[in-house]
């Protein structure tokens, strides 16, 4: 599961609002280790152009919880 939401992710990176709501289905989706793994790579991969977007999602669904 954690390969296929890298792989949308990647696919919807130009449109930031598809993006933001892939990501909250990502976090959603997976379990905690997986969890864990998609973060680190989100910073990674996207934490230059969207990190506003990154923070912003990863506290309300924390928030969430």
């Amino acid at each position: 599961m954690l390969e296929l939401q890298k792989f949308v992710l990647l696919h919807v990176r130009e449109d930031l609002q598809l993006f933001k709501k892939e990501l909250i289905k990502s976090i959603l989706w997976l379990d905690t280790p997986e969890l864990e793994q998609l973060k680190e790579w989100v910073w990674n991969e996207f934490g230059r152009t969207h990190a506003d977007v990154i923070k912003e999602v990863f506290v309300r669904v924390k928030a969430s919880f």
